[in-house]
Order: C-alpha cells, then structure tokens, then sequence
C-alpha cells in the first residue's frame, strides 16, 4: 500500500523569533506568516512546543490561544498587544505557481 500526495506547494514565509518577558513569566515564541491556512500564522510556543492557528481577529479569543501558549491570566493584555503588532502585517511569497 502506497502513500497519495494530496498537496505539496513551497513558498517563502516570514519567520520571527521573539522571546519576551513579562514580570510575571518568560515566552519563547516562533510566529510564521503563510499563505496557508486562511491567512492565519502559525504560532508555536517553544518553551511547552504547543502550536495555533492565529489571526488578528483571534486575539480577543484568550480562551483558544491562552493555556495552549503558556500564557498566565496576568499577562493577557501584554501578550494581546504585542499578537496585534505582529499579526496579519506579512505576506509570503509563493515560490511555485
């Protein structure tokens, strides 16, 4: 029995590795911008290697991306400022048609 190949498509993204701190906790984030997935990025937190699916419009949704980040209770508005400086502002560039 054989593999099937459903999609295989390559592109350039735009990568970002940001580690903050905040009084409270330490978050090492990878936040990757893709034309994939409905224009959300892909952030994934290295410290308990736990990944969204994230746009602007999710960061008022704490309860999707909070536990699943690390992200303590007293750091949400920190944390939701910094998502909506760095969320939605890239675009990939496809690097096959």
């Amino acid at each position: 029995m054989g593999i099937t190949l459903l999609m295989d498509e390559r592109e350039l993204q735009s990568s970002r590795y940001v580690c903050i701190v905040t009084d409270h906790e330490l978050y090492n984030l990878a936040i990757i911008h893709t034309s994939q997935f409905c224009g959300k990025s892909l952030v994934f937190s290295i410290l308990n290697a736990q990944m969204v699916l994230m746009s602007q419009e999710d960061i008022e949704d704490t309860a999707y991306w909070m536990e699943k980040l690390g992200v303590v209770k007293e750091d949400i508005e920190e944390i939701q400022a910094f998502f909506y400086t760095v969320l939605g502002k890239s675009e990939s560039v496809s690097v096959y048609n």
